[in-house]
């Protein structure tokens, strides 16, 4: 969970949220933007697969970090903020997924 007011960074959201993800997809915990991105997308298709419909913020949180590794100053702040929000869910998914 972020702390108000605490600068939001790719590898905070990364470290906050790979473990989750590397357990859906059953792949290695990833460490890059890339990687993780990819794994949010991979673990939004494993989510409906398993039923779990509300995956709208897997991709917006996948695109808004794309965006924000091109984006500099207030544009890339913008960007990890909004990828922050959209991933709020992934921890719940992810634990509802283990169930099923």
């Amino acid at each position: 969970m972020l702390i108000p007011n605490t600068p939001v960074t790719s590898a905070l959201l990364i470290a906050q949220y790979a473990q989750d993800l590397a357990y859906v997809t059953e792949q290695t915990r990833a460490s890059t933007v890339a990687g993780f991105t990819a794994q949010l997308d991979t673990a939004a298709r494993l989510f409906t697969e398993a039923g779990i419909h509300n995956i709208d913020g897997c991709h917006i949180a996948a695109r808004c970090l794309r965006d924000a590794d091109r984006a500099t100053g207030k544009a890339k702040k913008q960007f990890l903020r909004q990828a922050a929000d959209h991933l709020r869910d992934v921890r719940d998914m992810a634990a509802e997924y283990q169930w099923r």
